[in-house]
């Protein structure tokens, strides 16, 4: 399932396709829709020695907090599989945050990748490569730390063995 985000034409171009959509279930206790993402760890080509993860890493916030935006849920499951063991993680929208990727993404957007789409249907390979992005971003250090911040406060709901 894929899935852009709404609001109209200046933010079609974002997308998300989560792994599954979870529904309420009070019998289970859920009593709002959430996501599911699912993630293998591959642990630097070593998948057999790897173990589920103390917490949600960090770089998983931006796409997980992207998919909760794009399909309007509060929660997402992270379910994180190895070979020794598994282990499933609640992350909670933060509205906030996403506000700052969506600045950070916009930038990208509207700044580098439009105008080089054009500058490419013009033939101008010198604005094109004008308009490459930086490596980082300004707001880059922020996102990461906050990135961080949420991962701390995702630890395993539940382990298995």
């Amino acid at each position: 399932m894929f899935k852009v985000l709404r609001g109209g034409p200046a933010h079609s171009w974002i997308g998300a396709s989560p792994d599954g959509l979870v529904s309420p279930s009070p019998n289970h206790g859920l009593s709002s829709p959430g996501v599911l993402e699912i993630k293998c760890p591959f642990n630097k080509g070593n998948p057999h020695s790897a173990v589920p993860y103390p917490v949600v890493p960090f770089y998983y916030m931006p796409q997980v907090q992207g998919l909760l935006e794009v399909f309007d849920r509060e929660w997402c499951d992270v379910y994180a599989w190895t070979v020794n063991g598994s282990a499933l993680y609640r992350v909670n929208r933060d509205r906030e945050y996403w506000a700052l990727m969506l600045d950070m993404l916009c930038d990208f957007w509207w700044c580098h990748v439009v105008p080089a789409r054009q500058a490419s249907v013009l033939g101008d390979t010198e604005l094109m490569q004008s308009l490459s992005p930086s490596d980082t971003h300004p707001m880059t250090e922020r996102i990461v730390a906050w990135s961080r911040e949420l991962s701390r406060e995702c630890k395993p709901t539940v382990s298995l063995k």
